[in-house]
C-alpha cells in the first residue's frame, strides 16, 4: 500500500544524502572549535574540533547526517579534512587540538599513515584523537 508521509521520508533522506555528497565535493563539511577551559583559571587550555555542515545558512551538526556519512563512505574523508583544519589552528594558536575519529576511520589500515598525512610534521604533543564512547561501545572489538 502506498504511505504517503512514509514516501515523504524516504525522498527527504535521499535528497539530505545526495546534498551531503555534495557538501563533501564542495567543502562545506567546516571544522569549528569549541574551547577546552580550566575550570579553576577560567584560561583556555586547549581545543576541541567538531564537524559541522553549513548547509540553508545553518551549520548542522553532526546528529543530523553523520549516520548518511557513514553510510556513504564519507566519514575519513570528513575527518582527515578536520584533522588538517586542526592542524591549522594549532600552529596559529598554539593551542593544544583534540578531534574525534570515527571507528570507521581507525579500522582502515592506512589510519596511521593518513593521520601523519593530515597532522603533517612536528605538533604531536598538541593532538589529541579520540573515539566518543558511544561509537566505541556499539563496537567493543
Amino acid at each position: 500500500f502506498y504511505d504517503a508521509p512514509l514516501r515523504a521520508q524516504v525522498d527527504r533522506r535521499e535528497r539530505l544524502r545526495r546534498d551531503l555528497v555534495t557538501a563533501v565535493e564542495h567543502g562545506d563539511i567546516v571544522a569549528v572549535f569549541q574551547p577546552v577551559t580550566d575550570t579553576t583559571t577560567l584560561d583556555v587550555v586547549g581545543l576541541e574540533a567538531l564537524a559541522r555542515w553549513h548547509r540553508s545558512g545553518r551549520l548542522l551538526e553532526p546528529a543530523e547526517w553523520w549516520d548518511l556519512a557513514d553510510e556513504e563512505g564519507l566519514v575519513a574523508r570528513i575527518g582527515f579534512g578536520v584533522l588538517r583544519a586542526a592542524r591549522a589552528v594549532t600552529e596559529r594558536s598554539g593551542l593544544p587540538v583534540a578531534v574525534n575519529v570515527a571507528p570507521s576511520q581507525v579500522e582502515r589500515p592506512d589510519f596511521v599513515a593518513a593521520v601523519e598525512d593530515a597532522w603533517g610534521e612536528g605538533l604531536w604533543d598538541r593532538l589529541t584523537l579520540e573515539i566518543t564512547e558511544s561509537d566505541a561501545l556499539e563496537d567493543l572489538e
